[in-house]
């Protein structure tokens, strides 16, 4: 799971939106591993470099878990 918190972070810091959806996606459908809220702080933070404040938005009320505050803060 940390690999995929380095490659999402790697990804925001980048501004590769794509391929951090990628990862995800992976992760859900393939891996069958469940995010945590560490991997949505992180899709907020690439969703908010990118510019897409309103996805970012989207994306905490629809988490599988609870967001904490670095959420809110990244938000």
């Amino acid at each position: 799971m940390m690999t995929f918190m380095s490659h999402l972070a790697a990804c925001s810091h980048v501004g590769q939106l794509d391929e951090g959806l990628q990862y995800v996606g992976y992760m859900d459908s393939v891996l069958r591993k469940a995010a945590i809220v560490q991997h949505y702080m992180w899709m907020v933070d690439l969703l908010g470099h990118a510019v897409y404040l309103h996805d970012a938005k989207d994306l905490k009320k629809t988490m599988s878990c609870e967001p904490n505050s670095f959420v809110w803060m990244t938000f």
